[in-house]
């Protein structure tokens, strides 16, 4: 897919684009929604009817952005892929999704943040007992197991030490690392544990990609969270950019009691520069990622933003969609 520039990057053109070229990601929607292939023998939650109904659209809309990076990813390195990696890689992104929600209570209850004490929570451990069961017998889960601690080891305390910093006290380059080991670390966690299923060690071209896919998601989710993360004091990228125009900061706080719901329209308007830094932003994480699958699954995340709501919840930072 040819770039785009940040004047049509919102415009109706660019979403046409995405009508005319989201066959793939249709046809994974309605296999998912009506087989669920990634999620048998995981429960299922809601006590009515149109409550899981509507679980299982959410479902259906996050398997089938997990089916566009597993595309990504072949493309990419160039194999097949063993039947069972989507449902793994489910069951892993619940894993961390639960420790993801559990460092959030932990930051805003002030918690304890060690990592033993977040991971050691029930809600983390009872998807853990999930992976591990799923993971049976397979050999690859030690080789799994040593590269996302190793990972850990060497970036959480980076990650928890910008995090708990006051938003005042935060440059946005700070704000931005914390989405490259977040966002961006867990798309690329994501391929090095598809290479390591198949044997294989992720190139750097592939964790590249997947990194600014990983970034690009955290960029949507913020446009659309802005104010649930204004409010809780999370970190938005966005919000970042808008303190350092204190104008723009100064009508938007303004404003804040009666927006909930916002457009681009209402984003050039209130926040110019802000606003144009960060579509600048966003497109130049958006025109580095070269593989089609994974370029659709921009083009997926995006919609969310044009839209001003959210097609998904629940889902990791780094893949929330």
């Amino acid at each position: 897919m040819t770039a785009e520039t940040t004047s049509d990057l919102w415009s109706f053109r660019a979403q046409a684009r995405v009508v005319r070229t989201s066959g793939p990601f249709a046809r994974h929607f309605v296999r998912h929604a009506a087989r669920q292939p990634y999620r048998r023998g995981l429960p299922v939650h809601g006590e009515t009817s149109g409550i899981r109904v509507k679980a299982r659209i959410r479902a259906a809309l996050y398997d089938a952005v997990i089916n566009l990076f597993l595309d990504g990813y072949t493309e990419l390195a160039g194999h097949p892929l063993r039947r069972e990696t989507g449902p793994l890689m489910i069951r892993l992104n619940r894993l961390i999704s639960a420790f993801d929600d559990a460092y959030e209570r932990g930051l805003t209850a002030g918690g304890s943040l060690r990592f033993g004490a977040v991971f050691a929570e029930a809600r983390v451990q009872e998807r853990l007992d999930v992976l591990v069961g799923f993971f049976g017998q397979h050999p690859e889960r030690f080789a799994v197991r040593d590269f996302l601690m190793a990972r850990i080891s060497s970036q959480y305390h980076r990650y928890v030490k910008i995090t708990t910093a006051p938003p005042a006290s935060r440059s946005f380059q700070e704000d931005l690392e914390s989405a490259v080991l977040d966002s961006g670390g867990f798309a690329e966690c994501f391929a090095h544990v598809v290479a390591i299923l198949h044997g294989a060690r992720a190139c750097e071209r592939t964790t590249e990609q997947f990194g600014h896919v990983g970034i690009l998601a955290k960029l949507a989710d913020d446009v659309v969270d802005f104010w649930d993360d204004l409010a809780a004091g999370r970190i938005n990228l966005l919000a970042s950019l808008i303190r350092e125009h204190p104008d723009e900061y100064q009508q938007l706080t303004v404003t804040a009691p009666q927006q909930r719901r916002t457009g681009i329209g209402w984003w050039r308007a209130t926040c110019p520069a802000s606003f144009e830094r960060f579509t600048a932003l966003v497109s130049e994480h958006k025109a580095a990622v070269l593989a089609p699958s994974l370029s659709l699954a921009c083009d997926i995340m995006l919609v969310q933003v044009r839209q001003g709501a959210p097609m998904l919840r629940g889902a990791p930072a780094g893949i929330r969609v």
